[in-house]
């Protein structure tokens, strides 16, 4: 049996504003601990080599240039925004996603439903 490896990288932990909020005075966000200064919500994963990304906001190309992700295999978002439709924009323009083939939710949701 082979062993199978994987990470697992916060890329933003923040609210959907982000960290601090913009014109905000509370104790977070006037704070100078580096901790709370936050992207927003935004995971990658890794494993057996495939590359997933876990939601993307407006902050998604600074978080990948900061983590140096250059490629991602799939995205899911847990959530429909309008933002969203920027990132995926900004992933096929770059040539980040490796597949640029984009499945609506409820297309998955049926996939999903019809083998239960």
């Amino acid at each position: 049996m082979s062993k199978k490896t994987g990470r697992l990288h916060f890329l933003g932990t923040g609210t959907s504003q982000g960290i601090p909020v913009v014109g905000c005075k509370c104790d977070t966000c006037s704070s100078y601990d580096p901790k709370d200064k936050r992207f927003r919500s935004s995971v990658h994963v890794v494993y057996n080599g495939i590359h997933l990304q876990i939601d993307a906001g407006p902050d998604f190309r600074t978080q990948l240039l900061r983590y140096d992700i250059a490629h991602i295999d799939a995205v899911l978002f847990t959530h429909e925004h309008q933002d969203h439709r920027f990132t995926i924009m900004l992933l096929q323009n770059n040539h980040i996603l490796a597949h640029h083939e984009l499945l609506p939710i409820k297309s998955i949701r049926c996939l999903f439903l019809s083998k239960v």
